[in-house]
């Protein structure tokens, strides 16, 4: 399977995106039924309640709302048949990193309390920074495989080659022993 860590690395952050979103609106109180998505919510071990206004809450639960969506049209784009896709694709998911990058920094200058969203210390920033690693590493690794496709005729040519050269070889060898 191609892509394979671009693949995980924006589930990742489209799963986070969700269940943070969805955390989100819990704190604005938008999700109180028992059941169903605010049951799954309130049963998740989230850094919630961040201590938001209930707007502030609901602006930013948004925001992940449609970062998580960018990012699923992404994968999907990304695993459409055709292969041109993925290069178009590409970009859109650095885009939505990028996005994840700035809401963090934001929040942090500002001293919002969403920071408190990303966590303590560096993981934030390791786990985004491997995201855009297994992104750039699966665009170098799936760069148009021309030269590939050239050494494998060059070696097809080389084997055909060989193949015709020992009848040849052969029959010279067995003409040379009937001479002498």
């Amino acid at each position: 399977m191609q892509r394979m860590l671009t693949t995980l690395a924006l589930s990742a952050w489209a799963g986070f995106s969700a269940v943070s979103a969805a955390g989100l609106l819990r704190e604005t109180g938008l999700l109180t039924a028992p059941d169903g998505v605010a049951g799954f919510v309130a049963a998740l071990p989230l850094p919630l309640p961040l201590g938001l206004a209930a707007p502030d809450a609901a602006a930013f639960a948004a925001i992940l709302a449609s970062l998580a969506t960018g990012l699923g049209a992404t994968l999907a784009w990304l695993h459409a048949a055709p292969r041109g896709n993925a290069e178009r694709a590409e970009p859109i998911a650095a885009s939505l990193l990028t996005a994840f990058f700035g809401l963090y920094v934001a929040a942090s200058l500002s001293g919002s309390p969403l920071a408190g969203l990303f966590g303590e210390g560096p993981g934030f920033l390791f786990a985004l920074a491997l995201s855009f690693g297994a992104l750039l590493f699966d665009h170098l690794v799936s760069i148009d495989d021309t030269g590939d496709r050239e050494f494998d005729a060059a070696m097809r040519a080389i084997e055909a080659a060989r193949r015709d050269a020992l009848p040849r070889r052969e029959r010279r060898h067995s003409s040379e022993s009937d001479q002498g």
